[in-house]
């Protein structure tokens, strides 16, 4: 995975034009650091590959090679009316129907994507704060 990852990154700062110093410099972190990322030295935590995807526009799934999709598969919508619920995981199961590619989902995955989506929303929060 993480030789994806850093084949993604370079792919991705290619893109964008940018040298790893001026990424680094958006990114608020040492070109060193940012340099590891891409060569596969070094692995980013969480918070700093959620800062990465959504610099350039992607999802974490994306960076680690668990989806070809760019983009967030959980739309934008999607997101603030789960944010806006503030219910039980039970009560959310029981009020929203949960389905991918037109196949319902196991109970174990509505509660990981239900985490899923309050971990994005602590990290927003957080990351928030921060700027």
């Amino acid at each position: 995975m993480e030789k994806l990852l850093s084949q993604r990154l370079l792919a991705l700062r290619k893109e964008k034009k940018l040298t790893q110093q001026e990424i680094s410099k958006l990114l608020k972190m040492a070109r060193t650091t940012y340099s590891g990322y891409e060569n596969g030295s070094r692995e980013p935590d969480n918070e700093t590959l959620d800062k990465i995807a959504n610099f350039f526009g992607v999802s974490v799934d994306y960076l680690l090679g668990r989806t070809e999709q760019k983009k967030q598969v959980l739309s934008e919508s999607s997101r603030v009316l789960i944010d806006s619920l503030n219910l039980t995981d039970e009560e959310i199961m029981s009020r929203i129907k949960f389905e991918v590619d037109g196949i319902a989902l196991e109970e174990e995955d509505i509660i990981r994507f239900i985490a899923l989506v309050r971990t994005e929303r602590a990290m927003k929060k957080n990351r928030d704060k921060t700027e």
